[in-house]
């Protein structure tokens, strides 16, 4: 499954195509250089003279900071906040409030409210227009039809547990500077030493071979997926549910529109 957005305006589209959401701001920030967009070349009103003085003295981003009307000035609470799709888009993207790993985590609050929104449309029944608007604006190799289809089978998502990990420098990652002068993470264990991240991430994806080994009759419920998905479901984690169903069920039982999914319900 491949999922990226087209762009940031497709982002914001589908915050609020949901009517917005409500994130969990991991810590409080504050960010007083938050590029307005359309103002990139703005002097604000500093003449020639003094912007050659301003070079002459600043580069880089101490250069840029010094036209401030280029900028607004975000400031986010630790806490539940409601938010929109372009205050959500600024707060998926600011920079300098905090750290690139602080950013990741906003991130990931807000696909947590997107899921939450998702969960409650679901219960609301209303689940499929969000699916037709989430199709014309994500790039995906699943059709809504398909994805209306894993839902069904798949349930409440409500009752799957989300495990998160963070790879940051507080446990498997160093940060550093490249030969050319670029901020590099590189692992603890050694340059190109990805032991220590496998070790961390090893309880995730840690599945019971005796559980989810084929049975002798695995070949006789080909014809049925929706009893075979049941089985890998309750034996196995997510992923080879996903994996199982996408390789080899889908191309036998669907059509390229994704119409034949009756025998799912």
């Amino acid at each position: 499954m491949i999922i990226r957005f087209g762009d940031f305006g497709g982002f914001t589209k589908i915050i609020d195509d949901l009517g917005g959401v409500t994130v969990q701001v991991p810590v409080t920030f504050d960010d007083p250089f938050y590029p307005i967009t359309g103002q990139e070349n703005n002097t604000c009103g500093i003449t020639e003279d003094q912007i050659n003085a301003l070079k002459a003295k600043y580069s880089g981003y101490q250069l840029e900071t010094q036209f401030t009307c280029r900028y607004e000035h975000l400031h986010f609470d630790k806490g539940p906040a409601n938010l929109d799709g372009s205050t959500a888009l600024k707060f998926v993207r600011s920079r300098h409030g905090d750290s690139d790993f602080a950013r990741s985590l906003r991130q990931f609050a807000v696909l947590i409210g997107v899921e939450n929104k998702l969960i409650s449309l679901k219960s609301l029944g209303k689940l499929d227009d969000t699916i037709n608007t989430l199709s014309a604006i994500v790039k995906t190799d699943l059709t809504a039809g398909t994805i209306k289809t894993l839902l069904n089978v798949f349930g409440d998502p409500g009752k799957y547990k989300i495990n998160q990990i963070q790879l940051t420098n507080a446990n498997v990652l160093n940060e550093g500077t490249s030969s050319d002068g670029q901020y590099i993470l590189t692992p603890k264990a050694g340059i190109f030493d990805f032991s220590g991240i496998k070790s961390l991430l090893q309880p995730i994806y840690k599945i019971s071979p005796a559980k989810c080994r084929r049975p002798a009759w695995y070949r006789l419920l080909q014809p049925f997926p929706l009893l075979l998905l049941k089985f890998f479901r309750k034996a196995c984690s997510i992923a080879p549910v996903l994996r199982t169903f996408k390789m080899v069920y889908l191309p036998r039982q669907l059509n390229s529109a994704g119409n034949r999914i009756n025998f799912f319900k």
